[in-house]
């Protein structure tokens, strides 16, 4: 009896291993956020509205600019609460540092059907906790994502876009 306790503990132990060292960064998201790179500028219509039960703040308007290698530029006739971090819509904020995936199904996100995938940094030093993206795979781009950061609550991004064939809204 001892004989097969020694094999049942082996067993479980190899399979628990193997199972944690599966555990990998999703093939999907590495695609997307290559995609994503190739961009070299844009510029965007923003609109932001700001969930914070003790602040009253209309919806806002702006516009975006990004150019790579610069930080995102936005601009508007109003006032804008921003995130102290910036606003980041790439997926580089999100793969700095070291990550895992977990998929979670897929579902529909601003009518259109996606993957969705936590993202969960193995480093310390990243400035997130844990994030949700919805990919749309028949389309190969970003819909939305929800970043739970560490110091500064949780953002979410609804990604629409002009045509079908847009990288980037």
């Amino acid at each position: 009896m001892r004989h097969y306790w020694k094999y049942f503990t082996w067993l479980t132990v190899f399979f628990g291993v193997t199972t944690l060292a599966a555990q990998g960064i999703d093939k999907d998201l590495l695609a997307i956020q290559h995609r994503m790179d190739s961009v070299a500028y844009f510029k965007a219509n923003l609109t932001m509205t700001v969930d914070i039960s003790f602040i009253k703040m209309p919806v806002k308007n702006a516009v975006i600019t990004y150019q790579k290698g610069k930080r995102m530029q936005i601009s508007t006739q109003d006032f804008a609460l921003l995130p102290k971090r910036g606003l980041d819509f790439s997926l580089n904020s999100l793969t700095d540092y070291p990550f895992l995936t977990v998929d979670r199904g897929k579902e529909s996100k601003g009518g259109h059907w996606c993957k969705v995938l936590n993202v969960i940094p193995t480093d310390a030093r990243a400035d997130f906790s844990i994030a949700t993206v919805w990919l749309d795979m028949a389309l190969r781009r970003l819909q939305a994502s929800e970043i739970n950061t560490k110091k500064e609550g949780t953002y979410q991004v609804l990604l629409q876009y002009e045509k079908t064939q847009d990288l980037l809204p």
